[in-house]
């Protein structure tokens, strides 16, 4: 029993991981475009009016995003476990 606990943790832990990647990578798409990737640590880096933005909307954007699809998750495994496991 407790493997499962933990094969379950691990699997969410998984999970939780992938989103913030998937979600990261594509708030990158939508604010970079096609830049490469030295680039934009050039900018990430650089001091300059402004940059604070993208920051927060960074953050907003995607703890919004991993928050619903977090939360989607949960319900989804826990009405799974309730009703057929």
């Amino acid at each position: 029993m407790k493997k499962k606990r933990i094969h379950i943790v691990l699997f969410f832990a998984a999970i939780f991981i992938l989103l913030l990647i998937s979600l990261s990578l594509n708030w990158v798409a939508a604010n970079f475009g096609g830049v490469g990737f030295d680039e934009i640590m050039f900018h990430l880096n650089m001091p300059m009016k402004g940059a604070n933005s993208y920051v927060d909307s960074y953050i907003k954007k995607l703890c919004f995003q991993l928050l619903a699809s977090w939360s989607k998750l949960l319900s989804e495994s826990f009405l799974y476990t309730c009703f057929w496991g």
